[in-house]
């Protein structure tokens, strides 16, 4: 016989794990997101340490905050309102946690209204 043809006859009669929603795989991924060792995470977060500008005395907002680093980065440079918002209910309840000062919406961004008095870096409030 063929070897490689049991196996693919095997592979074939497998049934597929399926597909997850974004919001799903994003609570899955929730409980390690913090703590995994992703280069492009990694070298995005030293750039934000490294470059943001002066946000001492301003309201912050985070879009797509995960689960919180840039909130607790905006609260360590003397933020005075930090508002994180994610479509991820995990994420969310790990931000609250790691970052309890800030505020915190579970949203979806596409349809999301924008808190009053909340704008990005380096504009005035």
């Amino acid at each position: 016989g063929n070897p490689g043809f049991m196996k693919m006859k095997w592979w074939r009669s497998r049934t597929s794990p399926g597909t997850l929603t974004v919001l799903e795989g994003y609570n899955r991924w929730a409980a390690g997101y913090a703590h995994e060792t992703n280069p492009v995470k990694s070298f995005s977060n030293q750039l934000l340490t490294k470059y943001l500008p002066s946000i001492e005395g301003k309201s912050i907002l985070d879009a797509g905050c995960g689960t919180g680093h840039f909130c607790q980065e905006a609260v360590r440079k003397q933020a005075i309102h930090v508002h994180g918002i994610d479509l991820s209910p995990e994420m969310i309840a790990r931000a609250t946690q790691a970052c309890p000062t800030a505020t915190f919406e579970c949203a979806d961004l596409r349809t999301v209204e924008i808190p009053s008095g909340v704008k990005p870096p380096g504009r005035s409030n």
